[in-house]
């Protein structure tokens, strides 16, 4: 619960009824995994290190999300092949990312 507080979610004084826990809401746009994300295009896999981000592929009927390796440049993605795998995605594909990091406690 204390990460989804970091992320942008605020207890709304609801219990859920079926397992007794708290409920927590947010506006979409304050959760900040969202508020910080960008759209880029995948241009091949990474060769060496990156940048630690959420990957998210966009086009799917079904979301995938993995957590990689990554080089960003303007608008354009490399990332590492295990992470191409993972997503079934090739170079042209629009890709959602987000930092992976969560916001440190206040």
């Amino acid at each position: 619960m204390h990460m989804l507080k970091r992320l942008g979610f605020k207890h709304c004084d609801e219990v859920d009824p079926f397992d007794g826990g708290p409920y927590l809401e947010a506006d979409r746009d304050d959760i900040s995994v969202i508020r910080n994300a960008c759209q880029c295009t995948l241009h091949g896999a990474l060769d060496g290190e990156g940048t630690e981000m959420l990957v998210a592929r966009l086009d799917a009927k079904t979301f995938r999300l993995v957590r990689c390796s990554v080089r960003v440049l303007n608008d354009a993605v490399w990332i590492d092949q295990a992470a191409v795998e993972a997503l079934g995605v090739q170079v042209g594909a629009v890709l959602g990312l987000s930092s992976a990091s969560v916001p440190a406690p206040v």
